[in-house]
């Protein structure tokens, strides 16, 4: 009988160690997957990225500040993307507010006060949903350095959000900028990506709001969709 116990002791730990190392190639193949996955995702977002600035930009060296840019948000977005595995498939959360912070810190005109305010109750993003919306937060900071409050030293950026039953508002509110006259006469490339991305990825809808004391820049998204 000690024989046999110590014998099914033996085996009981054989088919722990066994199942142990099935679990981790199981997590090692879904790592795998997604890692290709996103690999291809982000080929494609650059290539489109390349395309769009190549339309916009009108010298080599203004193509190559525009794509640095862009790429450094790209950046700091995949950066935030973390894993964590559940019992059935990886999933992968950026949180909102960190990455609005994280995007808007290169934009500060300077660094002895505070240019940039975050409120909104916690909201965690799928990669696509926090790729797609530090592209427009980029673009939108880079207006507002150019043309907006952020051109100022007075000039402040409050970016608000809160949940409306399946949706998530997002307000962009600028002021102690420059006065506006009038709205732009032109679009350019940041506001065709900004519709593309809310419109035509998260099938959400904008609306742009030229005060004269700053821009008001208002995003509507399904919450489902900022999952993906």
């Amino acid at each position: 009988m000690t024989e046999l116990a110590g014998f099914v002791g033996i085996a009981l730990r054989m088919l722990n160690s066994e199942q142990k190392l099935k679990d981790a190639l199981d997590q090692q193949e879904i790592l795998t997957k997604e890692m290709s996955h996103r690999v291809q995702n982000l080929f494609a977002v650059t290539a489109g990225m390349v395309r769009a600035s190549e339309k916009s930009a009108s010298t080599p060296a203004d193509m190559s500040r525009i794509l640095s840019g862009r790429f450094e948000a790209l950046a700091e977005a995949n950066a935030l993307v973390r894993r964590s595995f559940g019992d059935e498939a990886a999933s992968e959360r950026a949180d909102l507010a960190e990455l609005a912070e994280k995007i808007m810190r290169p934009h500060a005109p300077s660094e002895t006060r505070s240019h940039f305010v975050a409120n909104g109750p916690a909201v965690l993003l799928g990669e696509r949903a926090t790729n797609g919306l530090a592209l427009v937060l980029h673009e939108l900071a880079t207006n507002a350095v150019k043309y907006g409050a952020l051109k100022s030293e007075q000039g402040v950026v409050e970016l608000s959000w809160r949940a409306s039953g399946e949706q998530l508002v997002l307000d962009w509110r600028e002021s102690g900028g420059p006065p506006i006259a009038q709205p732009p006469r032109s679009t350019g490339f940041g506001t065709k990506l900004s519709k593309a991305t809310i419109v035509g990825q998260f099938e959400g809808e904008l609306r742009y709001d030229w005060n004269p004391e700053g821009l008001v820049f208002s995003m509507t998204l399904p919450t489902a969709n900022l999952a993906r």
